[in-house]
């Protein structure tokens, strides 16, 4: 009865502002209702009342990060960060909220902190190879990703996606396809990954069969409405004039 719960949790603290207790039971009810502007409210009104206050700002850092409220959800972070120690989890959805905010430079900073606390969480593993990645060092970045596919049981398919396109990146297009590969056996439903397939086939593969295999099994599993269907009828029309051309020369 979570709408009842905060009815009368807030009809109570119009009476007794000063009661910690009841913003930090008002915060987590805001979020379940999906309410980041009244976690917000709720937050910076306890905080005026408790200035300072870590249990408040942690509360209001971890709801609003719950909520996708990344870049709201920074300020708390900092502010709690700036007058306690640097706890592994609060420093780790701190960084993840700087990546999802863009800011690369620092979220890189941050998770490399968490990476000295713990080097095998494969999520810390995953968006450290992402940061670095978009900061241009794809060395790195493999190291990373390579990290977090071995952290799991079987890696999660956009960990393998997202190594198969840095070594796209690096012109290494064995390992690419491989790896890409990989990502769509971990994942059958992610149909993008045959287009993706064909286009590293054709790009490196003087036979252009491999790619028209990839190319023709995206197109019989999704149908010409997917988002890469005219792509690949494209790839697959323009492969075969050049081929009727190749033979036509002969």
């Amino acid at each position: 009865k979570t709408d009842q719960a905060l009815a009368l949790f807030e009809s109570v603290l119009e009476s007794n502002p000063n009661d910690l207790a009841l913003y930090q039971n008002l915060i987590p009810l805001y979020a379940i209702f999906k309410n980041p502007v009244h976690v917000i409210r709720t937050s910076d009104r306890a905080l005026y009342f408790f200035p300072g206050n870590s249990a408040i700002m942690l509360r209001a850092a971890n709801a609003l990060y719950a909520l996708k409220e990344y870049s709201e959800s920074i300020p708390f972070y900092e502010a709690y960060l700036a007058k306690n120690d640097s706890v592994f989890d609060v420093l780790k959805c701190y960084g993840l909220s700087l990546y999802f905010d863009q800011e690369n430079v620092k979220s890189r900073e941050i998770l490399e902190k968490c990476f000295d606390f713990e080097q095998e969480d494969p999520i810390l593993n995953f968006y450290l190879g992402l940061v670095c990645r978009k900061l241009s060092d794809i060395p790195k970045s493999n190291e990373y990703l390579s990290l977090a596919i071995s952290g799991t049981k079987k890696g999660m398919t956009e960990m393998y996606h997202c190594l198969g396109q840095n070594f796209g990146l690096q012109r290494e297009f064995e390992k690419s396809v491989k790896i890409l590969k990989e990502a769509y056996e971990c994942n059958p439903e992610k149909a993008e990954y045959l287009v993706e397939i064909g286009a590293t086939y054709e790009e490196f593969k003087p036979d252009k069969k491999f790619a028209l295999e990839y190319y023709n099994k995206y197109l019989t599993e999704v149908g010409d409405s997917a988002p890469n269907s005219k792509f690949a009828l494209d790839r697959i029309e323009k492969i075969k004039r050049l081929q009727q051309a190749m033979k036509a020369t002969k």
